[in-house]
């Protein structure tokens, strides 16, 4: 069953915004999905499927997961041993004083694995 609190995309990444999940007939979500013209309104099932009877489209929904923090490490190569840890999604911030730091690329791991 389809959340319209939750994010999703359709299977071929359109992003969707949903808004109605009291439509009448079998297609009870509403919303709209951004196609390279612009946005489009969309009917899908309470299953997130746009055709009816099962068939599989790319327009389907599938939920977006949130992406979880990637973790990073960073060598001290300066005038002290040890190691700098930071969770980031983006741009990471890292410590420079008196000592130099390098990212260690063989520490990045996802730390859900």
């Amino acid at each position: 069953m389809i959340d319209i609190k939750k994010k999703y995309e359709t299977k071929d990444g359109r992003e969707v915004e949903l808004a109605w999940d009291d439509l009448e007939g079998n297609q009870k979500i509403g919303g709209r999905s951004k196609s390279p013209e612009g946005w489009e309104l969309e009917s899908w099932t309470a299953d997130g499927c746009y055709l009816d009877h099962g068939r599989e489209s790319q327009y389907d929904l599938i939920e977006v997961k949130e992406k979880k923090p990637k973790l990073l490490a960073w060598k001290n190569i300066g005038n002290h041993d040890g190691f700098e840890v930071h969770f980031t999604e983006g741009e990471c911030s890292y410590y420079v004083g008196s000592s130099s730091w390098e990212r260690a690329p063989h520490h990045d791991r996802d730390p859900n694995e």
